[in-house]
């Protein structure tokens, strides 16, 4: 388990901290984006969170651990904009950077961190948050959407002909996440097989992960599922066309569970040649913000006893084991552990 982090304000002091923080996120951006962003000098970075700090519209939160270390960042700024002919005055609070470090992530440090910013927009009597999430950074508008927050304001582009095919390219390996379709049924049994196999080998019977018996009840599975989905929802993550995870959810089905207040993940499985890329975060925000829209109050999921990658995932998504079940599968005692989290 990871040590406890303490947000506190940051001074003109932090700006080397905030400037360290500061070089992986923009990293992420370089490589996604390298036509629009560029790696800058160091001193020049520094220089720039040096004047960030000293703005009396900006204000930066830090996250530390045990000892001082620092761990996440967010800046804030305070905008203010006049009315013109066409739009009335506003005025709000900019999410200009968010960032946790690599080893920090999805353990509740960027919530925090946006709590932070939002707690400080009530400070100064500012009634709205805003932020800017690059369209190819799927898992980041994941994890705003579970916070609540909604695309306000969509800038549309297209690379003309001869200026730039890498541009054209980037484009095309944009991971989308929609819901998922009767037409979607052949891939996603697929790849719900697929990806049993490599996370279930050794837990559960072979005959259960392999053969056409076991591929066509999947697939028949699913054929029911997405022909009549009633309250339940599918998500599918598509890159280039081709289907690399999935995620069903639907109201609680277990007894002791109140269906009107607490859901449930059904499933979520990413492409195995893709774990760690970030589908699975993508899907697993989706759904979340799905769910808090339509009013559940917690949602729950079975996990398979042995499964070490699956329940390091989840609880760095901020889920908690708690209940055990022997579940039954064509005949195979599988035992189960239940993981929970609130919305």
């Amino acid at each position: 388990m990871l040590a406890p982090v303490t947000i506190r304000r940051a001074t003109i002091n932090d700006a080397a901290l905030l400037a360290r923080l500061h070089r992986d996120v923009h990293a992420a951006h370089v490589q996604a984006e390298p036509d629009a962003y560029r790696v800058a000098p160091e001193e020049q970075v520094l220089g720039l969170h040096r004047e960030r700090l000293t703005s009396p519209d900006v204000v930066a939160f830090l996250g530390e651990a045990e000892g001082g270390e620092a761990v996440g960042y967010v800046v804030c700024q305070r905008v203010r904009r006049e009315a013109s002919t066409l739009t009335s005055a506003r005025e709000y609070l900019l999410v200009v950077e968010l960032g946790v470090a690599p080893g920090r992530r999805r353990a509740g440090l960027g919530r925090a961190l946006m709590g932070a910013a939002e707690a400080l927009a009530r400070e100064l009597g500012v009634s709205r948050v805003e932020l800017d999430v690059r369209a190819w950074n799927v898992g980041a508008r994941a994890f705003y959407e579970a916070l609540g927050y909604a695309p306000a304001q969509l800038r549309l582009g297209r690379a003309l002909s001869g200026s730039g095919p890498a541009a054209v390219g980037r484009s095309a390996r944009t991971l989308e996440v929609r819901e998922a379709t009767r037409e979607d049924t052949a891939s996603i049994a697929a790849l719900h097989m697929a990806s049993r196999r490599a996370a279930y080998r050794g837990l559960m019977p072979d005959r259960l992960l392999d053969g056409e018996a076991a591929a066509r009840r999947r697939l028949e599975a699913w054929e029911r599922r997405l022909a009549r989905p009633g309250e339940a929802s599918v998500w599918v993550a598509i890159e280039d066309g081709a289907p690399l995870g999935f995620v069903s959810t639907a109201p609680a089905r277990d007894p002791d569970l109140d269906p009107a207040r607490s859901a449930e993940v059904t499933s979520l499985y990413a492409d195995p040649a893709r774990l760690g890329q970030g589908v699975g975060r993508a899907l697993l925000y989706r759904a979340l913000a799905d769910l808090r829209a339509r009013g559940f109050e917690d949602v729950v999921l079975w996990v398979l006893e042995g499964n070490a990658r699956a329940e390091r995932f989840y609880s760095r998504a901020g889920f908690a084991p708690g209940a055990h079940e022997v579940k039954q599968e064509d005949g195979a005692d599988l035992p189960h552990v239940r993981w929970r989290r609130a919305l």
